[in-house]
């Protein structure tokens, strides 16, 4: 059976900036031009990604 889905997030930056984006996930808006937008809630993060969402 394949995996369809990974956690795995590649970034190219230094270890610097990789600990400024997960210190504010909103900063992911910046890295990958799919993600339309980014909403926090009690659960977690929501990404909204070229009319799909993820949380």
């Amino acid at each position: 059976m394949q995996d369809f889905f990974t956690n795995d997030l590649l970034i190219h930056a230094n270890q610097n900036a990789v600990m400024a984006i997960l210190a504010n996930p909103r900063k992911l808006i910046e890295w990958d031009p799919e993600i339309q937008s980014i909403s926090e809630d009690k659960h977690g993060h929501r990404l909204d990604c070229n009319n799909k969402v993820t949380t």
